[in-house]
């Protein structure tokens, strides 16, 4: 009795093996990115560190969140572009009910060591700095040593070393997700006082 011959190919299981060329041959290597042109490697660069940190850093006149899957970070930052948000009183500021609503804060920025990761589960934040500058430490929650989860809060504090930070001036946001501890309110240049708006984005 004759072999039986495969339909499929084992590599892309679509085509009759006869048709279809290693993988290896239809996807070359990836080029070094020292070599790559400058815009080429401006995106490289850009996709490994999205996939190192997943947070969103921005200016809410240039940002483009095309590639942001959430709908809700996007509203926000529209919502940014649509309104005057240095007006508001501090407190709560609904936008569409517990799904999506804005906490304008005021405070002085602090030293580094008086500072501490937070994180969320249930909520996106999205914070913009409205008056003064801070920095913003992150870091993935689980490789930092976390305190029991506050339900009620919908928070947790955590400890540990930053895997980056961004400067927060006027216009910039920054979007943390339930995977990222973040460390805000840390003083640039000695303490200032910050006005903020924190959006609050329901997973």
């Amino acid at each position: 009795m004759p072999a039986k011959t495969r339909s499929r190919c084992s590599t892309c299981s679509m085509r009759p093996p006869a048709l279809c060329w290693p993988s290896a041959w239809r996807r070359p290597p990836k080029r070094p990115i020292a070599a790559l042109p400058p815009e080429r490697k401006r995106r490289r660069l850009r996709a490994a560190w999205r996939k190192e940190m997943p947070m969103l850093f921005g200016h809410i006149d240039t940002a483009s969140l095309d590639e942001c899957a959430h709908e809700g970070v996007r509203r926000a930052v529209a919502y940014a572009k649509e309104h005057d948000l240095s007006a508001l009183e501090p407190g709560r500021h609904d936008i569409d009910g517990d799904a999506l609503f804005v906490n304008v804060c005021a405070y002085d920025t602090r030293a580094f060591e008086d500072c501490r990761f937070e994180a969320h589960r249930r909520y996106i934040d999205v914070q913009m700095v409205l008056e003064g500058e801070e920095r913003i430490d992150v870091q993935f929650v689980d490789r930092l040593d976390a305190e029991p989860f506050d339900e009620e809060a919908d928070n947790m504090f955590l400890d540990g070393e930053a895997a980056a930070s961004v400067v927060m001036t006027p216009g910039t946001f920054v979007a943390v997700f339930p995977c990222d501890g973040h460390k805000p309110g840390i003083a640039v240049d000695g303490s200032v006082p910050v006005k903020k708006a924190v959006f609050k984005v329901l997973v």
